[in-house]
């Protein structure tokens, strides 16, 4: 890193330019020189290693390096015009030029009257490891529309990445009780963010080695669990995470036969994690029967929720049927930190979602359940 620019201040703007955060939300940090800083931009973005191997969309590219190019130059005729030697003048680096000029065909990425393509996004994080300061990574093949292909579990939502930095500030979180083996199952996995997150930070504990996946991430449209699987092997966790397809209707109509229901029962989940997943009120009582199903098997086991309350009715609707489940539910609130704070950027970047309630259910014991059928 440059002496001009704290570590920290290229890192929030990597961590924007990776997550493909739209350029005119882009902070750009107050503390950050570009004029003087241009051979730590080009190392810290231009040549990072695993932007190289998984680039942003070009669109995202040219108008990112078109704001930067316009911010050096104001700042190289700022800088030049305040000093009285040309020795101490500075110019603009070709190689920023260049990226520039590469990315000039942008609209190669997207057809003129079409949505633009699935595209890679890389989240970068601390390093979980209190050995190194290097940043660690997440990269995903996602898509850049809220609804494809009939799913929206094409792309990473704002409560993923809430909770994820919530783990990220709470290691105890998983942690199973009594020191027993942890093993996590995801509902509703998506593109696969979290579950992937939680893999890389139980394999930095030291959790799993040579032993089966203690990470299983669950969703049921096909398309969605390939593009899962492939997210999977860009991050290199084949051998430390399963994905398979989770029918939440089918346990709801067959809790006690269904292949589903069976594994639920086999795999004993220490924790259960799902984000964005209380949206469809006819989905609802499936979502309680699974949630039932991996408590009943192992009473111990924590299930972590995550939502946004697009829809006030549902949510309460949620809570309600939890409760006549027999499930006792605490909230939390996880409110959006100002933008020097955050660890995670993208999902619904400027739609002025402010808070995601963290939900954990646990359940009460069965004389002080509701005996009412839930359908």
């Amino acid at each position: 890193m440059s002496s001009h620019s704290s570590p920290s201040s290229l890192t929030l703007l990597l961590a924007q330019y990776a997550a493909l955060v739209p350029t005119r939300l882009t902070h750009f940090p107050a503390s950050l020189d570009l004029a003087r800083s241009q051979d730590a931009l080009i190392a810290d973005l231009l040549e990072n290693p695993r932007l190289a191997s998984y680039p942003p969309a070009r669109q995202h590219r040219h108008a990112f390096w078109k704001d930067v190019v316009q911010r050096v130059e104001e700042g190289v005729r700022e800088h030049n015009g305040n000093v009285e030697s040309e020795e101490d003048e500075l110019e603009v680096d070709e190689r920023i030029y260049d990226i520039l000029v590469s990315s000039m065909n942008a609209s190669a990425d997207t057809a003129p009257s079409g949505p633009p393509p699935p595209s890679y996004k890389t989240y970068f994080y601390p390093s979980p490891s209190p050995s190194t300061d290097y940043l660690s990574a997440i990269t995903l093949h996602e898509d850049q529309t809220t609804i494809s292909a009939g799913t929206t579990g094409l792309r990473t939502w704002q409560s993923s990445l809430r909770v994820a930095a919530h783990l990220l500030r709470t290691p105890k979180l998983l942690e199973a009780a009594g020191g027993r083996s942890v093993r996590v199952l995801e509902l509703g996995a998506g593109v696969g963010f979290l579950g992937i997150l939680v893999a890389k930070l139980l394999h930095a504990k030291g959790e799993g080695e040579g032993e089966e996946p203690k990470v299983v991430m669950t969703d049921v449209d096909e398309g969605v669990l390939k593009r899962c699987r492939g997210n999977v092997d860009i991050n290199d966790l084949s051998d430390r995470v399963d994905v398979r397809e989770l029918d939440w209707e089918e346990v709801h109509l067959s809790p006690s036969s269904s292949a589903s229901a069976d594994f639920i029962r086999a795999f004993l989940p220490t924790l259960v994690l799902a984000a964005d997943v209380i949206y469809d009120p006819t989905l609802l009582p499936t979502l309680l029967t699974v949630l039932h199903i991996a408590l009943g098997s192992n009473p111990s086991a924590s299930v972590l929720l995550a939502a946004t309350i697009r829809n006030p009715t549902t949510f309460d609707l949620f809570l309600s049927l939890a409760e006549q489940r027999g499930f006792q539910v605490r909230r939390e609130t996880l409110s959006q930190l100002p933008v020097s704070e955050r660890v995670f950027f993208g999902g619904e970047e400027g739609t002025g979602i402010e808070d995601v309630q963290l939900l954990w259910l646990t359940l009460l014991p069965s004389e002080s359940r509701d005996s009412s059928p839930l359908i």
